[in-house]
């Protein structure tokens, strides 16, 4: 089976235009002077007016009836005159006509004769549709296609007036100002966007018009009571109006939810004439049921078949956005079968240019950008979303966990590198870096963009009225808004973004090579736990109930022992909180382990937690460092600045670094000089071993990404017996620990 075609568009607005193939029903007979009405025609005919909101304008006919004259026009302008048998009770037929060109027009129906009728009676049974009869078929006269009471029966569900589509719109434009959504505007506790309300006010009385007060209030000619009012600047409701309002009242006054908010069901598909415009009905999918019923309605025919060539070009711009391969075009004009067909869909499909070509629909929704936006408009290194979109695309990723990863894919337990990328979404907004901008403003800006992004493009909702008032025509009142927008507060994103190309919080995504060799290297890590697991459960089992430091000096006992155990740990990952920095914000670069603050003259980091103590004999530290291009001095230490006992790493003048080991300032310290620079702005892993127990050699040592370094030392190889380095002082990234022997700043 070919893999399914999963478009993630949230709101898919499809419109059909049908031109150039038909005339409208209502424009095919030129009117001729004498059927022109003049301006002096006497207004005390019979007349009625309808707002024009479905494609059918049916106008009904009894046999029994008197014969009329009929006049239909839009505006000034006449547009159809007809004989008619106009009935007023019940239909036997009526006349059905095309209006669609004057769709949200006001028509006006009038009668040249049967100056005594009452025009609203006489007009009672003219209703509108959104669908014909019978496809196809046309009168003798005029196009006008007469339909039989029966068929009418059976469309009453259709006719039916829609609260959504008819009565809402009309609503909203003209009384929803005071009487809607909005508390803020309310001028009284009628709230028309709500039934129960409306009812419990007998602003409707469902099936009954006369009681219904809304009706009296529109229709009154007392400007105190009219509605809307004149102060109100909008106009009152057309007659049309106020029966499409009368209609719908008499059938129930039947709320319904939004179109928008209410469940996608399914929709059958409807039989098909065996033919279309003389055309065979060809239906190679259920979608082509739908296409030739709305065909044979607008009275069109389906294109014939394309030719071989230009269809697998259509296909290929379709799928892939790019032109087919020449062997493409060639296999499918030698053999223009539904299996060939299939097969370059399938491939297509299968191409990694199917993702990206449809990629770019999603990105342009989530204003997706390879730069800032604003201010500098630097470069932005977001580009592993974008190649997580085409992935999901690829992989036809199912369209709930393509959302809840964008979303909230860094909040997922346990959650993978590829669904913390996957949240990158909430980092395309716009950002800037500009002196004079308000950081509170720019944290709430944010968050209004994400929240009005992420509505628009799931829900095709437009929130951000609601920021300042509750939502004059949806269901979002401004509480509400800000919930939404707290969501979006709720992370470490600044509101500046420096400027720099990957402004924190960042982290770092392996290249498909690096990430097999992680896996591998995992693979292998798993494998040698699992061979020692047996032994490992076996010493538990046998230190059962010991603490820390009675397992050490067991460990350290032993007749086999040559290592020291640690007596203690101590694990430190800065963040951008420990810089010591009075009123700014800290810069942060990213690192191997997400963002990392940077060190220089204006900032350090001084460790608050207490290192576990030492015998002053041995140790080891290291870490990761990252250092720029001519930078010297220290890198970090625990080591007083006046008091100077302790150990610290540094750099020297020529990015060479340094260890040194002082147990006492009065003497010669213990140091080390390696060879191997590593201030040239790459990634190295630095560790320092101090070990006292260690014989035949030097005590101090220096690793460099794993690799024991070469050395020269001012110094004797040992420390001397009775000699230590235990001090209080904390350890400082950047410099020495500037407060002092005995915690006072120096």
């Amino acid at each position: 089976m070919p893999k399914s075609v999963v478009l993630p568009f949230v709101l898919s607005l499809v419109l059909v235009c049908a031109g150039g193939a038909f005339e409208m029903a209502m424009s095919e007979e030129p009117l001729v002077a004498d059927q022109i009405v003049s301006k002096d025609t006497p207004t005390d005919r019979p007349t009625s007016s309808r707002l024009i909101h479905r494609r059918y304008l049916r106008i009904p006919t009894r046999a029994d009836s008197e014969n009329r004259t009929i006049v239909i026009s839009v505006g000034d302008e006449e547009v159809k005159r007809l004989d008619a048998s106009l009935a007023m009770t019940s239909a036997e037929s009526f006349i059905e006509f095309d209006v669609s060109q004057w769709m949200g027009a006001v028509v006006k129906l009038e009668s040249l004769s049967g100056a005594d009728a009452d025009g609203a009676k006489l007009f009672s049974l003219v209703s509108q549709s959104n669908q014909q009869f019978k496809d196809g078929v046309e009168s003798s006269s005029a196009s006008e296609n007469s339909v039989s009471g029966d068929d009418k029966a059976k469309d009453e569900t259709i006719d039916k007036v829609s609260f959504a589509f008819d009565i809402q719109p009309l609503l909203s434009e003209k009384c929803f100002a005071c009487h809607g959504p909005d508390s803020k505007n309310a001028e009284s506790d009628l709230r028309l966007n709500d039934r129960a309300s409306a009812i419990q006010h007998e602003a409707f009385v469902a099936g009954d018009v006369e009681n219904s007060a809304a009706i009296e209030r529109i229709i009154s000619d007392d400007e105190d009571l009219l509605m809307p009012p004149p102060e109100s600047h909008k106009a009152p409701l057309t007659q049309a109006e106020v029966d499409l309002l009368k209609r719908w009242i008499d059938e129930g006054a039947q709320y319904e939810t939004h179109w928008a908010f209410a469940r996608l069901q399914p929709a059958a598909a409807a039989p098909l004439p065996s033919k279309t415009g003389g055309h065979d009905s060809v239906v190679r999918n259920p979608i082509d049921t739908f296409v030739h019923r709305e065909l044979a309605k607008a009275g069109l025919v389906p294109n014939s078949d394309e030719t071989p060539h230009r269809l697998i070009r259509r296909l290929s711009f379709d799928l892939v956005g790019l032109p087919p391969a020449p062997e493409m075009v060639k296999r499918f004009v030698e053999n223009p079968t539904d299996e060939v067909y299939q097969e370059i869909v399938d491939e297509l499909l299968a191409s990694n240019h199917y993702g990206e070509h449809w990629t770019l629909h999603w990105l342009d929704s989530v204003r997706y950008a390879d730069t800032h936006g604003i201010h500098f408009d630097n470069r932005r290194a977001i580009w592993p979303y974008r190649d997580w979109v085409i992935s999901a695309f690829n992989d036809n990723q199912p369209f709930d966990q393509f959302t809840i990863e964008q979303i909230a894919g860094d909040m997922l337990p346990a959650a993978t590198t590829s669904q913390k990328v996957a949240s990158g979404y909430n980092r395309c907004l716009p950002t800037t870096n500009e002196g004079g901008v308000i950081d509170a403003e720019v944290v709430i800006n944010n968050a209004n963009d994400q929240t009005a992004s992420t509505f628009t493009v799931w829900q095709g909702l437009t929130v951000g009225c609601a920021a300042c008032h509750d939502h004059k025509f949806d269901p979002i009142s401004q509480k509400e808004y800000y919930q939404l927008t707290a969501f979006f507060r709720n992370n470490e994103m600044k509101a500046k973004d420096g400027n720099v190309s990957t402004p924190p919080p960042i982290m770092p995504v392996p290249s498909e090579a690096q990430a097999a060799e992680q896996r591998s290297l995992e693979k292998e890590r798993d494998e040698i736990s699992a061979s020692i697991q047996p032994e490992l459960e076996q010493w538990q089992a046998d230190n059962k109930g010991l603490d820390a430091e009675e397992i050490a000096d067991k460990l350290a006992q032993a007749e086999d022992s040559k290592i020291q155990s640690p007596v203690a740990v101590f694990k430190f990952l800065p963040t951008a909180d420990d810089v010591k920095l009075e009123d700014k914000e800290a810069e942060t670069k990213l690192g191997l382990f997400g963002s990392t603050p940077v060190i220089n003259k204006d900032q350090f980091i001084r460790c608050e937690g207490e290192v576990p103590a030492s015998s002053g004999r041995s140790f080891s530290c290291g870490g990761f460092v990252r250092i720029a291009s001519g930078s010297i001095g220290t890198v970090w230490s625990k080591m007083f600045a006046d008091d100077q006992v302790g150990w610290d790493l540094s750099l020297d003048w020529r990015g060479q670094a340094i260890v040194r080991v002082v147990a006492d300032p009065k003497e010669k310290m213990r140091d080390i000089t390696t060879d191997r620079k590593i201030n040239d702005g790459k990634w190295h892993h630095v560790f320092v071993v101090m070990d006292d127990k260690r014989e035949g050699g030097h005590q101090l040592s220096i690793y460099i990404d794993g690799v024991a370094q070469s050395y020269r030392s001012r110094s004797a190889l040992t420390l001397p017996d009775s000699a230590s380095f235990a001090t209080d002082a904390k350890v400082v990234f950047g410099r020495r620990d500037d407060r002092g022997k005995g915690g006072k700043v120096a």
